[in-house]
């Protein structure tokens, strides 16, 4: 098993780089950086940590093809994987949380994703690249530089069945969103599956990348209170599968979602937090006491998943830092304990 931390660019560079430093001293093989909204620019931010690292992989957890253009990312990713000598990743999905302000229409998620990763290999393996897909275009487009590498992994992050199918037939990963149950785990593989089938390949080809809100504390309700506004997301985001995944939402939860037309407002989405139920929280996060978290990284360490990257959740009394502290030294050896 294998670990990772993501991480929001929401600080100076100078407290993310002392950040880096000590989740490789920690031991993580990660370090994710999301591309979302209007944060520190995530390829700044993983050169800076080039500097503030020596070993740990570094890689987008998530950008996405309309907001970044793949032949741009294709360039952006090659340069970061020169400066960080080979340790970078690439994770893209289809999602992103700063369209709406950018006037982005998200069409055709998995198509665009193919066109995509597709034209970001032929980049990265030093083609001139002439592609008009239904989303891409390129014309006679090569990069100016040759890369170190000519392939880097591309992991592509998914709850939907057609883009978890899609990462089984054409990525190296998958990061799976959010599941921290075992049905959801089991539904998210099986369409991995699926997808690695219709290319002749099976899960033992496709690295499997549990991502996990988490938050750790002594007391369990503040942990549980810090992932409660990423789980009611996460629980619109899977109005699709919800009946898939078996997910039992409480009555006045559903009212709710359904009376709002499962908006995921700011002005609407303090009315779900309290109409959680515990369950449904374990179901979408790893929350709780370093015995809660033990048990449920256990329970998920033996599904098929490959690494456990952690989103952390700090809450009134423990730090983000203090999360990810506890997360390696106390639940992983917690829960990986010999009897």
């Amino acid at each position: 098993m294998r670990f990772g931390v993501g991480i929001l660019s929401e600080r100076p560079q100078s407290e993310l780089a002392t950040l880096a430093t000590k989740i490789e001293k920690l031991g993580y093989d990660n370090i994710w950086i999301a591309d979302e909204r209007f944060y520190r620019d995530p390829y700044v931010t993983m050169a800076n940590f080039c500097f503030a690292t020596q070993r740990v992989q570094l890689g987008t957890s998530v950008t996405n093809p309309y907001t970044r253009y793949p032949a741009v990312t294709a360039a952006a990713i090659a340069s970061l994987d020169e400066l960080s000598g080979g340790r970078a990743v690439l994770g893209i999905g289809a999602g992103g949380s700063n369209h709406r302000m950018l006037g982005i229409k998200r069409e055709k998620p998995a198509v665009a994703l193919r066109e995509a990763i597709t034209v970001i290999r032929r980049l990265i393996a030093g083609e001139k690249v002439t592609y008009e897909g239904q989303i891409v275009k390129v014309y006679d487009a090569k990069l100016d530089f040759q890369p170190i590498r000519p392939h880097i992994p591309v992991y592509i992050a998914a709850r939907g069945p057609n883009i978890l199918e899609l990462a089984g037939e054409i990525a190296d990963g998958v990061i799976i969103g959010g599941f921290t149950s075992e049905e959801g785990i089991h539904y998210a593989l099986e369409h991995v599956a699926r997808g690695a089938a219709r290319a002749n390949r099976s899960l033992d080809d496709i690295d499997v990348v549990s991502w996990l809100y988490t938050s750790i504390s002594d007391d369990p309700q503040a942990a549980r209170r810090a992932v409660r506004k990423l789980v009611v997301i996460s629980i619109i985001n899977s109005r699709p599968i919800v009946d898939e995944i078996g997910l039992p939402i409480p009555r006045k939860l559903r009212e709710a979602l359904d009376r709002h037309n499962w908006s995921q407002a700011p002005d609407v989405l303090p009315e779900y937090l309290d109409l959680l139920s515990e369950e449904i929280i374990d179901r979408f996060s790893v929350s709780g006491t370093v015995a809660d978290c033990a048990e449920r990284i256990r329970v998920l360490s033996k599904l098929g998943i490959r690494q456990m990257a952690i989103l952390p959740f700090a809450t009134d009394h423990d730090s983000k830092e203090d999360v990810v502290t506890r997360f390696k030294t106390e639940v992983v050896s917690r829960a990986f304990e010999k009897p």
